[in-house]
């Protein structure tokens, strides 16, 4: 869906061992989506915050409202990338020690 805004996480090696092959499973059809939608999710924030931000620029409890959503977004696509990082590099990790 947004795999094009992220990278995708494998933990696929050249001669991998099953349990290797298992783990490329979970993280491809189990891992991926749920990284994607939640990215998405966390982007969706965001550009809301941003809207209500520049709609309530007379009201100030709306500007804070929407600052707040924009904070949640940056820090909610922040958690994701750091999560994707993680599965990619105990993905690569486990491929290293099963080589």
């Amino acid at each position: 869906m947004l795999s094009f805004l992220i990278n995708t996480a494998y933990a696929a090696c050249a001669d991998a061992p099953t349990k290797i092959g298992v783990i490329d499973n979970i993280t491809t059809q189990i891992f991926n989506p749920i990284i994607g939608i939640l990215f998405g999710v966390s982007f969706l924030v965001f550009l809301y915050g941003v809207v209500e931000f520049i709609q309530g620029s007379s009201n100030e409890k709306e500007i804070e409202k929407g600052k707040q959503h924009i904070i949640f977004g940056i820090l909610g696509l922040a958690i994701i990338v750091g999560v994707n990082g993680l599965i990619t590099l105990i993905g690569n990790t486990v491929c290293s020690l099963g080589s």
